[in-house]
């Protein structure tokens, strides 16, 4: 890793960290008329980050040395790191005092839109940090589509080298330039917020709630105006389905809803994601339905609207809670605990596993039995009709099996700070996934991980934070051969 390389990246880090000490601003005007002080934290926050962002970028302006994928990985992980420290200023110096580990969990949390909290009392909590809350999710989303769709198919991580836009064959894509997709996917992400806020207010929402969940369901990021999640509105059944239809709309391919507006009529639009995503989506939600009639009498209708909810929440990887669904029986608590790892489909806000990734181990599952039976035979793996790489198939293993590996370690890890096993366990998992609640009574979706120790925290940031950029772009820093040359 040469010099140029380290000076880009604290200018990349500096510029973006420039632009979330503007966002700063909202909630300071929120808590200004709400009249709460905080509005002077978010001023100051904001004057200071920005200033010390236009040094940096002054000191480390210069030409940018070519794209390797070793300088994508540092990119990467650089802007993460300095956006979370960035997040956190406003948390610790406001009139909560969460302190610095609560501070940066929450803003880490925010940031990879997992939506864990350590804040309790979120009805009395100022309208200024529960926006800011909102607005890391929400820019935490627009990091997660560039990166998924733009920079983790050129790095090759995890088999997103299946999603690459660029092509030599010009006719191939609808949009070939990346400055072109990165502006219209801002633009559909902002359209598909305004529509999920309007829907949300025309069904009850007061504004700033409406506002809070359209940021934080967009970006499958979790975070709520309130302690009960969107319980406070399950007297609303209609507002439960505008959940789930946003939800479920943000965790598909967003370059799928692009091609769909500026592709040929004839060309090829649904992604080979959708069908196995949705189909997961729909067996859970009446499983569980039909099993929670069964176990607390209550009306079918009823079940489905709460089921539809609370598994499009988890399966999305967006967190919310409409009911503690671990009282809904075992049966209910065995399916959400397969749902935490799934996750959405590529090029969306969610986390988990993804869906194309389950689909390439089944195909390559099938692909080794039919060897078996037929050693001789040519077995030709595709995807959506096109031919699936031997070293797509490879990067998913990898992945699959740094996944396990980094699941069990950081496990261990938590329990020797003195947690249980189960609360250890299930916070890694949903932490790796981005997926916000645990099981058990400390962190379940009734619950929040404020009662964690301070060391159990900063072990499950690092989960986020390795769930967020698909494991091994973190991991690849530790090898020392990373920054020599």
């Amino acid at each position: 890793m040469n010099r140029a390389h380290l000076r880009t990246a604290a200018f990349v880090s500096a510029f973006f960290a420039a632009h979330l000490s503007a966002a700063m601003l909202l909630p300071a005007i929120a808590d200004l008329f709400q009249g709460n002080d905080d509005w002077k934290v978010f001023l100051a926050s904001a004057m200071v980050i920005g200033f010390l962002s236009v040094l940096i970028m002054l000191a480390t302006r210069g030409p940018a040395p070519s794209f390797t994928p070793r300088f994508g990985f540092l990119i990467v992980n650089c802007l993460w790191l300095s956006a979370t420290l960035v997040g956190a200023l406003p948390f610790y110096l406001s009139t909560l005092h969460p302190g610095i580990v609560d501070s940066l969990f929450e803003s880490m949390s925010g940031l990879t839109t997992t939506g864990s909290t350590v804040f309790t009392g979120l009805e009395h909590l100022p309208h200024g940090i529960l926006l800011w809350r909102a607005l890391l999710q929400w820019l935490g989303g627009i990091g997660i589509l560039a990166m998924g769709l733009l920079l983790l198919p050129l790095l090759e991580i995890g088999g997103h080298q299946l999603f690459r836009i660029e092509s030599s064959d010009k006719a191939d894509k609808p949009l070939p330039r990346m400055r072109q997709v990165m502006a219209l996917l801002i633009q559909f992400y902002l359209v598909t917020t305004a529509t999920c806020f309007g829907a949300y207010a025309a069904l009850g929402m007061d504004w700033f709630d409406a506002v809070v969940h359209a940021f934080t369901t967009v970006s499958t990021g979790g975070y709520s105006t309130t302690d009960a999640s969107f319980g406070a509105f399950t007297g609303k059944p209609a507002l439960l389905w505008a959940g789930t239809l946003f939800m479920l709309l943000a965790a598909l391919p967003f370059f799928m809803f692009l091609k769909a507006f500026t592709a040929r009529p004839t060309k090829e639009i649904l992604d080979p994601q959708v069908v196995p995503f949705l189909g997961a989506f729909v067996f859970a939600t009446f499983f569980v339905a039909l099993g929670l009639e069964l176990e607390s009498g209550t009306s079918f209708a009823n079940a489905l609207t709460l089921s539809a909810f609370n598994v499009a929440s988890i399966i999305t990887t967006t967190g919310y809670a409409a009911e503690d669904y671990t009282l809904w029986g075992p049966l209910a608590v065995g399916v959400f605990f397969g749902l935490t790892f799934l996750g959405g489909c590529a090029g969306s806000t969610s986390g988990g596993l993804k869906t194309y990734r389950l689909v390439i181990i089944f195909k390559a599952v099938v692909s080794a039995l039919q060897k078996l039976i037929y050693p001789h035979g040519v077995h030709r793996m595709t995807l959506a009709g096109r031919s699936v790489d031997a070293g797509v198939v490879h990067s998913v293993l990898i992945f699959l099996a740094a996944y396990i590996l980094i699941l069990c370690a950081l496990t261990l890890a938590v329990a020797a700070t003195g947690e249980d096993l189960v609360t250890a366990f299930t916070g890694v998992l949903t932490a790796l996934n981005n997926v916000g609640p645990g099981f058990g009574n400390i962190i379940g979706p009734a619950s929040t991980f404020a009662d964690l120790n301070s060391p159990a925290k900063l072990i499950l940031c690092a989960a986020m934070l390795l769930g967020r950029l698909e494991i091994l772009t973190v991991l690849v820093l530790l090898v020392p051969r990373f920054w020599r040359g």
